[in-house]
Order: structure tokens, then C-alpha cells, then sequence
């Protein structure tokens, strides 16, 4: 589920970014920073990289085991996804790698909701994705920089709310009431 959800909001950010550059080649790409061995996991540079940070139980909408057609299941894992976007552009591109993030938070102001009807791609049992925009102070995001092993990119990071996960396990099955004695 996150990883359909991921692509396709990359997806639908690439086409925009596309048609803003005016470019036929793939600009968004869905990657790590850096790999394990604290090389750089991007091949190619002027690329808006997407990143999934975090991911968290949205705690608001907890409920108990749900009955759903006389089957008793667990309620879904409702879950935000802290994802970055950081443009890994050469340093003598460092205005459109500005020009990539402005873009970038540009398309996320505009769509701020995301469906299987306005997304491709998004699986159908999705009802919705939210984004919003998560501020981070100087301190905390020099400290995030240095926990990915990373040197200073500009980016913005946003959260995707309400991502449910939910395998349907059936916990137990509840027979049909045929008869009621009143006594």
C-alpha cells in the first residue's frame, strides 16, 4: 500500500514537472538519499528525489474490532507517511533545483487531496490521501541532515494522512440469527 501510493504520487508530480520544464525525461524519482554505505543513491542529478522518512499511526481514528458482513476483523492501520522531497541538482544548477522545489510545492498546494479518480495509478480501495506541508526548525533539520549522512539539500517535507492498511483477517465469524427466544 505505501509503495503504491508513493509511485503514484511521483507519477502525477513527474508529469507536472515535466510539462513545467518542458522536458520528455523522468524528473521525479523515487529513491533513498544515500545508500548504506554512505555513498549517494541517486545515478543522475537535476532529479526531484522522493524519500519516505517516517511513517506513524494516526492515533484519532482508532476503534475497536469492527463486524463487517457477520465477520469480526481488527480495524485497519490508518498511518501517516512523513515523505521528503529534495532536489539533487549539480551545484552550477542550484537556481532550477530552486525552480524544481518551488514547483514541486506548487503542485502540492494546488492537489491537495489525492483519489483513484484524480491520481492514476492510486490503488482503487484508496478513499483519500491528504498533503500538508511539515515545518521543521533549523535545528532539527540539521540534525535530520546529518542522521541520513547527507549534505544539505533544498527540500520540503510534507505528510501523506490517512494511508489504511488492513489485511482483513478474519478474527472470528458470527453465526446468523435465525430464531429469538424472549424468555
Amino acid at each position: 500500500m505505501i509503495h503504491n501510493v508513493l509511485q503514484a504520487l511521483c507519477k502525477d508530480l513527474n508529469v507536472f514537472l515535466k510539462s513545467r520544464f518542458g522536458v520528455q525525461e523522468e524528473l521525479v524519482v523515487l529513491s533513498e538519499l544515500m545508500n548504506m554505505d554512505g555513498t549517494v543513491a541517486i545515478s543522475a542529478e537535476n532529479r526531484m528525489v522522493c524519500s519516505l522518512l517516517s511513517v506513524e499511526q494516526e492515533r484519532t481514528n482508532m476503534n475497536a474490532p469492527r463486524i463487517n458482513n457477520k465477520v469480526l476483523t481488527n480495524p485497519p492501520y490508518n498511518l501517516n507517511l512523513y515523505v521528503l522531497f529534495s532536489a539533487f541538482f549539480a551545484a552550477s544548477n542550484y537556481l532550477e533545483a530552486l525552480k524544481a522545489l518551488s514547483y514541486t510545492i506548487g503542485f502540492f498546494q494546488g492537489k491537495q487531496v489525492f483519489t483513484p479518480a484524480n491520481t492514476p495509478g492510486l490503488e482503487p480501495n484508496i478513499d483519500k490521501i491528504t498533503i500538508e506541508i511539515v515545518n521543521v526548525d533549523l535545528k532539527d533539520m540539521s540534525n535530520f541532515w546529518t542522521a541520513l549522512g547527507a549534505k544539505h539539500l533544498p527540500s520540503m517535507l510534507f505528510r501523506i494522512r490517512m494511508v489504511s492498511i488492513t489485511s482483513d483477517m478474519i478474527l472470528e465469524e458470527t453465526p446468523e440469527i435465525r430464531t429469538l427466544d424472549t424468555q
